[in-house]
């Protein structure tokens, strides 16, 4: 299975999920992508990644 997360710095949020979905699915293949999945937003924001901050 694929997953992307983002680049930067660490979030343990982020380390956590990866670490639970590994265990559950199997091996992975990670990639720190910079591009941002269409489609993919928290309700209300206007950005997917939900560590950023409103401007």
């Amino acid at each position: 299975m694929r997953v992307a997360t983002h680049p930067g710095g660490f979030h343990a949020d982020d380390v956590f999920a990866i670490a639970a979905l590994g265990l559950a699915a199997g091996p992975l293949e990670i990639a720190r992508k910079r591009d941002e999945a269409p489609g993919l937003r928290q309700r209300g924001e206007s950005a997917s990644d939900h560590h950023r901050t409103r401007s």
